[in-house]
């Protein structure tokens, strides 16, 4: 921190010298502002793999060795379980501050229309930078939804409760299950009596479907889905092909060393910028921005390929600096992408 005060206090001295803009490369880390002049990063992009599995649990009812005996069915959880499944693949580049391309800009006058995000990357000039330019990374892992296996004992009748052994109780449910489904059915044929309000008529007949619901769930069992999103964040500057992550359906995604999985790999092939132009501008002092390279992303297994994508890395590419006549202009317009460091839109008067 002392070296980058020391450095912005000799800039600007600097400034009362020379009334154009200066922006000079800093080595220390962490930018400030100092009310005459600014710090910013330009951007190094990731990559984020979100990688989303269901997971389905089986939980048998408590009576369900007699589903076949008293409700006659075959259909029926007979043994607790999970199994999982490999939903979908998304990519996404997100970026971070590249530390070792951070600058200093030395104007009164300029920096009051700078605009950083959250990471203090350079994202616009003359404009502010909107909300979803800097989006906060979410948790690893995170279970979107989930559900507590409970089975509902209360809808059971008083005789039901009372029985001696869970055979009876599991007759005298069944028939409480029969004699619902039964009064469902004459409302359905229109020989039931229920309240002439209609919206009373549909409280009672939802209420019946709830517990015929739960009272099957007796016999039958539960399924429960729950879905897992897992994130796997990694460098798309380097040349890589090598297992990402394995998969079973036992257990879900598993470590890559864990060879009772399935492999899941990642190929990048990289794409350097052409650097002719960099070497041109290599003395050139003003606000910088960057010329990317690209990325080409394949996920894939043994049988088929998952996902192809193509991206712009900014580490790929090289820095340039904006012309000095544009630096000037107190109408300058100017958006960057925070992901890479291009010029999304530049716009003079």
């Amino acid at each position: 921190m002392k070296k980058i005060i020391a450095s912005a206090a000799f800039l600007l001295i600097s400034a009362s010298i020379i009334a154009k803009p200066v922006i000079n490369s800093v080595k220390e880390e962490k930018p400030i502002k100092d009310g005459k002049g600014i710090f910013y990063f330009l951007p190094k992009t990731m990559l984020k793999i979100e990688v989303k599995t269901i997971k389905t649990t089986f939980v048998k009812g408590p009576f369900f060795q007699y589903a076949g005996r008293f409700l006659g069915t075959k259909d029926f959880i007979k043994a607790d379980k999970e199994e999982w499944c490999l939903e979908s693949l998304t990519l996404t580049p997100f970026s971070v501050a590249d530390t070792s391309k951070v600058f200093y800009i030395q104007s009164p006058e300029k920096t009051a229309g700078i605009s950083l995000n959250c990471d203090n990357i350079l994202c616009a000039i003359g404009n502010e930078c909107k909300q979803n330019e800097c989006i906060k990374k979410e948790s690893s892992t995170s279970l979107l939804s989930k559900k507590n296996v409970i089975f509902d004992w209360n809808i059971l009748n008083e005789d039901a409760l009372q029985a001696n052994s869970t055979t009876k109780m599991a007759e005298l449910a069944a028939k409480q299950l029969y004699a619902i489904r039964e009064s469902k059915n004459s409302y359905l044929l229109g020989d039931f009596e229920f309240p002439s309000d209609g919206t009373s008529t549909q409280i009672l007949f939802d209420q019946l479907c709830s517990t015929e619901q739960k009272l099957t769930e007796l016999f039958v069992g539960k399924t429960i889905t729950d879905t897992l999103v897992q994130t796997i964040e990694i460098d798309p500057s380097k040349n890589i092909d090598e297992v990402l992550f394995r998969f079973t359906s036992k257990q879900g995604i598993v470590d890559k060393t864990d060879l009772s999985g399935t492999p899941v790999y990642v190929k990048i092939e990289t794409e350097r910028a052409n650097l002719n132009l960099a070497e041109k501008q290599k003395k050139q002092n003003g606000i910088r921005y960057q010329i990317t390279g690209k990325s080409t992303i394949t996920l894939y297994d043994a049988e088929t390929i998952l996902i192809e994508k193509s991206i712009k890395v900014a580490q790929l590419g090289y820095t340039l600096a904006l012309d000095k006549k544009l630096t000037k202009d107190k109408n300058l317009r100017l958006i960057f992408n925070p992901t890479t460091g291009e010029i999304r839109h530049l716009q003079t008067k």
